[in-house]
């Protein structure tokens, strides 16, 4: 009797086991875990690389302030790469915006006013993103751009330095009242403000009022035309409020004329409701 043939069908013994073909020289089997750390590190280098684009994408914010007693131009030179950056300049209430295109280094200036009508307080600007900002005044760089040369935006007048709403005259009442507004176009400046015998700043003063007072008026009359505006600024024109019309105010030492771009404001919307003077003060 002969035993059962125990060859497999494919011509291999039953106990040839097949190897795996041997490694190449100079190279090892990557483990699951060595890939793992590989993906971890290319991870962790993809992360560092993108917080290093988000800081450089983050804007600065810088504030700079001149001499208080300096009137002229004042500027600002940017560098940086061949990337275009976006400017943001603020100065009190206005403020203005415009790219910067690298790699070229470029000075952009504007004028400060006088002390009256003029910019008070620091210079605010923001780049993004950020790059080297260098200040100055006085004559601007040969080359500079005039960035001041047309109206900048407005800010609203803040909160805390509004005045109170006007009160026109109506059957009930012949007199009007509303507050002394001493906002110029780039901010709050309280220096007080004149009621003279007639409406014109060389007329005598009556008396000296500030901001918020609160004051009643007989009528209105035109006269030397006044703004709260820098005329040399052109920056500033879109806040800028001017008129020829005066009113007739009462005061604890009189009555006197006080312009309208100090006071109420409303010359072209209805004037308080008052009617035009038919005389002069009495003093």
């Amino acid at each position: 009797m002969t035993s059962a043939d125990t060859t497999p069908h494919d011509g291999h013994a039953a106990d040839d086991v097949p190897t795996a073909p041997p490694t190449p020289p100079g190279t090892a089997r990557r483990t699951p875990w060595v890939r793992a750390g590989i993906a971890v590190v290319i991870v962790l280098g993809v992360a560092a690389m993108a917080a290093m684009a988000l800081r450089e994408a983050q804007p600065v914010r810088l504030s700079e302030r001149f001499p208080a007693d300096y009137v002229g131009p004042v500027w600002l030179t940017l560098e940086g790469d061949d990337r275009s950056y976006e400017v943001r300049v603020e100065w009190g209430r206005l403020s203005r915006s415009f790219t910067h295109t690298g790699p070229e280094e470029r000075t952009y200036f504007f004028d400060r006013g006088t002390a009256i009508y003029g910019r008070s307080g620091p210079l605010q600007v923001e780049v993004t993103p950020g790059t080297d900002v260098e200040f100055g005044f006085g004559p601007a760089p040969a080359g500079g751009i005039d960035v001041g040369g047309e109206p900048w935006d407005v800010a609203p007048i803040p909160t805390e330095d509004r005045v109170g709403p006007n009160r026109p005259a109506s059957a009930d009442d012949p007199l009007a009242s509303a507050e002394v507004d001493e906002t110029i176009t780039y901010g709050l400046l309280v220096e007080g403000v004149g009621v003279r015998a007639a409406p014109d700043l060389e007329a005598e003063t009556v008396t000296m009022v500030r901001h918020g007072d609160r004051l009643d008026a007989r009528c209105w009359v035109e006269g030397q035309q006044m703004t709260n505006s820098n005329l040399q600024d052109p920056s500033d024109d879109a806040a800028a409020y001017t008129s020829r019309v005066w009113f007739l105010v009462d005061t604890p030492e009189g009555e006197g004329f006080i312009a309208d771009a100090w006071f109420s404001r409303s010359a072209d919307d209805g004037r308080l409701g008052l009617e035009e003077c038919d005389g002069t003060p009495t003093g």
